[in-house]
C-alpha cells in the first residue's frame, strides 16, 4: 500500500475532513482526527477538495 491509496476498507469515494498539520512541496502531512493518525500524502497524485 502507498500513502496516496485509501485504507482498504474505505470506499474510494468516501471523503473524508482531515487538518494538515505540514507541508513539504506537493506533499502534505495530515491528522485524521477520527482516529488521530497522521499520514504523508501526495497532492500531486491524490484528488482532493480544499475545504
Amino acid at each position: 500500500m502507498t500513502i496516496s491509496e485509501p485504507p482498504a476498507e474505505a470506499p474510494e469515494s468516501e471523503a473524508r475532513r482531515v487538518q494538515i498539520v505540514a507541508r513539504w512541496n506537493s506533499w502534505v502531512q495530515v491528522l485524521d482526527p477520527s482516529d488521530g493518525t497522521l499520514t504523508w500524502v501526495n497532492l500531486a497524485e491524490t484528488s482532493y477538495a480544499p475545504a
